[in-house]
């Protein structure tokens, strides 16, 4: 690959390769990578906390059919996030914690997840999320800090409430930009899941006109397709490897 394409590298829910994801131990490792961000994800805990995790269950962890909004936050705090990787225990972390630990450090990219498929849920975490970085005094916390999500309703309300703070819309299907250019001025970025595009997107992808992501680039093929692309930003589960890669 041309050493002239120098994308940035997301550490997609940390360095998930060799750690737990969504756990402190994977962002840590993701900045010692060199990662030029960190990727992670939001849902409410049932006391109305942002949380980050990412499934839908927690049938990884051992919970089965539960969700996190079945659990309030000191009972999610009892649970191990961390050993079903085969690592050491980890305790869930809070977005107050992400970003207090983190927001100085690097770059954080928010994703409101859609486990619960309820637009005023949506929408809330929308809320709460542009509220925290309102209480930010650190004054460069919410310029390092972008938003992503599948709902549009989660990203409009974000923007009522907090213009400052990027928007990127994810997007999952060629199909599915039809409807992404009605709501083009809301966007400042596009993240489009690579193993449905292909080179012929790239006119599409371009007409934007915004900073394209892309998840999840682990593989050659997959980061090639990505340069075709003209993405800027790579989302990914190896820093340091898919930064080798792109080097070659």
């Amino acid at each position: 690959m041309s050493q002239a394409y120098a994308p940035l590298i997301i550490a997609h829910r940390g360095a998930s390769h060799a750690h737990a994801e969504n756990t402190r131990a994977a962002f840590e490792a993701a900045l010692d990578e060199g990662a030029d961000g960190i990727e992670l994800d939001l849902q409410f805990s049932a006391d109305g906390v942002p949380v980050v995790f990412h499934d839908d269950f927690l049938t990884r962890i051992g919970g089965g059919r539960r969700r996190i909004a079945d659990f309030r936050l000191a009972q999610l705090r009892a649970l191990d996030f961390g050993s079903w990787f085969g690592g050491p225990p980890a305790r869930i972390l809070t977005l107050d914690e992400v970003l207090d630990g983190f927001a100085h450090r690097t770059r954080l990219y928010l994703e409101i997840k859609h486990v619960e498929r309820r637009a005023g849920r949506h929408r809330a975490l929308a809320r709460a999320v542009a509220a925290r970085l309102a209480r930010d005094q650190r004054g460069d916390g919410i310029h390092g800090v972008s938003v992503l999500s599948f709902f549009w309703r989660a990203l409009d309300e974000l923007r009522r409430r907090q213009p400052a703070i990027a928007r990127v819309r994810n997007v999952d299907a060629p199909w599915m930009l039809a409807l992404a250019r009605r709501h083009r001025r809301a966007l400042d970025g596009l993240s489009i899941n690579i193993d449905r595009f292909g080179t012929h997107s790239a006119r599409a992808l371009a007409a934007f006109a915004c900073p394209l992501f892309a998840y999840t680039c682990d593989t050659p093929a997959q980061l090639a397709r990505a340069q075709a692309l003209g993405i800027g930003h790579i989302i990914t589960n190896a820093p340091a490897r898919s930064r080798r890669l792109l080097q070659c």
